[in-house]
């Protein structure tokens, strides 16, 4: 008598199963496909207020997970009183057709604000849903928001998963 006739009953469940955990695996490493739906207290992106499609990133410009780029040079805050919120100004490129998720991350979550053509103002969360389709760049004009100077950490999220960014704020990181 065979013994592959036994076996064979609870092969099939149990590669099912080592396929199952396999799949799911690799979509966590892969990251998230599907847009989440976002917060009442997130700034949302107004697709709109984008000023220019461009082909690149500019120079001190890093692309994170194919959907956004962000400057992570030394960024300068505007003259002002020390006593208040200054602001940084600088641009956020944003990939035609791909959603994100940015946010501010402790300890600077609560002093800090993003700020780019968003329909709810400045937040430590701001959010895009896609913008249109292809594989250009749009540029929203807007920036940072900080009570002094700072190296914010920056958490992305997008359909590729989710990734971190520090950004010098009036001080290198």
């Amino acid at each position: 008598m065979s013994t592959s006739r036994i076996e064979q009953p609870l092969a099939r469940p149990v590669l099912l199963a080592v396929l199952a955990v396999a799949t799911a695996l690799g979509a966590c490493a892969i990251g998230r496909t599907e847009q989440p739906e976002f917060g009442p207290n997130e700034s949302i992106l107004d697709c709109s207020a984008g000023v220019s499609r461009e082909t690149s990133l500019p120079e001190n410009y890093t692309e994170v997970l194919g959907a956004v780029g962000l400057n992570t040079g030394l960024l300068s805050l505007a003259e002002g009183p020390q006593s208040e919120a200054r602001f940084a100004k600088s641009g956020l490129y944003v990939r035609a057709g791909e959603w994100f998720r940015l946010s501010v991350a402790p300890p600077h979550d609560d002093s800090a604000a993003l700020l780019w053509g968003a329909e709810h103002g400045q937040a430590s969360t701001f959010a895009g849903e896609p913008c249109g389709s292809g594989s250009e760049w749009i540029v929203f004009t807007g920036g940072y928001i900080v009570e002094e100077p700072s190296c914010l950490t920056i958490n992305i999220e997008g359909a590729r998963g989710e990734e971190e960014v520090s950004v010098g704020i009036g001080v290198g990181c």
